[in-house]
């Protein structure tokens, strides 16, 4: 499809060298927002192809007309504004024309349509010690898929972690170098450390993160104590993923949505909400607790790995912190 929009068809060598310089510019992009481009693409290729309108270049009118259809399948302007960016993107990379979305009536066309829509993100409720704790009193973890599944909580809350960095989203087919495997844990006397190759910010090897975890023998969420428990339940080469268990068939792979639904099962017997949470709670967990612990707001960006100051969409204060905001003016 990318050839066809683009008329690049392969006759010579020099239509090859064509070909090779766009994929070369579309391995810029991460694969998943490969596979977004081309959903986008192809939902606009559809719209143009059922009005009969012209596709690429992408004309003013046609833009404003598609982002109008738009509103009526989705529920967010931001999810409008994605299809829109994918749009642009996809022109950059072909060296295509595309109008300016700063201009006012592409600013007031989608201020309209937030208005219209009206849509509140749902995000994820994060973790606390105190529901790890309530989890903790269901597992047994003696047995290999209990104490895997408690690793992957105690680390994912204490690393802040992307699911994406600890699971897989399918066990048959997934890129081993982006999660962690058991040879990316270091073990020491009182700390383990993690390291990361690969990460939503490192994408070209350009660093490596090493995150440091410290162990406590008084507490139930100690990294080391969970980790060691995992290797010696469910043993394996230092090249298998970490998070992993011993079935009577051998090693097995716990995938995203198999630990979402484990957790909220054990939200719901536990009497909380469950449909509030998902693996998206660990990360936003362990980043409002460290800032309500008092760890400085720099550490928190740096240890949880993000490059602006988007994590502070993450914390979630509880009502004690919002009143210490004006207890601190009043004393």
């Amino acid at each position: 499809m990318y050839l066809f929009v683009l008329g690049l068809f392969v006759s010579g060598p020099l239509d090859r060298l064509r070909r090779d310089a766009f994929s070369s510019r579309l391995n810029a992009l991460a694969v998943s927002t490969q596979n977004n481009i081309r959903t986008h693409l192809r939902t606009f290729l559809l719209f143009t192809l059922f009005f009969g309108l012209g596709s690429f270049p992408v004309d003013e009118e046609v833009l404003i007309l598609y982002i109008q259809f738009l509103d009526r399948n989705f529920k967010s302007v931001s999810s409008i504004k994605n299809y829109v960016f994918g749009l642009q993107t996809w022109s950059n990379l072909a060296g295509l024309p595309f109008p300016d979305v700063s201009v006012p009536h592409f600013r007031l066309e989608f201020k309209g349509l937030a208005r219209h829509l009206a849509h509140t993100p749902l995000r994820a409720h994060p973790l606390s010690p105190v529901i790890l704790e309530n989890i903790l009193s269901l597992l047994d973890l003696t047995i290999p898929y209990h104490a895997t599944m408690w690793a992957i909580m105690v680390l994912g809350f204490l690393l802040f972690s992307r699911i994406g960095n600890l699971l897989p989203v399918s066990s048959k087919k997934f890129e081993k170098a982006k999660l962690l495997s058991r040879s990316d844990v270091f073990i020491a006397s009182d700390a383990i450390v993690v390291e990361l190759v690969w990460t939503k910010t490192i994408q070209l090897s350009e660093r490596t993160l090493q995150i440091p975890l410290s162990s406590s023998d008084s507490s139930y969420i100690c990294p080391k104590r969970a980790v060691l428990n995992l290797v010696n339940r469910s043993p394996g080469l230092p090249t298998d993923l970490l998070f992993t268990y011993l079935s009577p068939s051998g090693l097995q792979i716990i995938t995203q949505s198999e630990f979402t639904q484990f957790l909220r099962s054990c939200l719901r017997i536990l009497g909380y909400d469950h449909t509030l949470f998902s693996g998206h709670s660990l990360r936003r967990g362990g980043a409002t607790h460290a800032f309500s612990k008092g760890v400085p707001g720099e550490l928190v960006k740096s240890h949880g790995d993000w490059k602006s100051d988007s994590y502070l969409v993450y914390l979630q204060f509880s009502m004690s912190d919002k009143m210490s905001t004006t207890r601190l003016m009043l004393s």
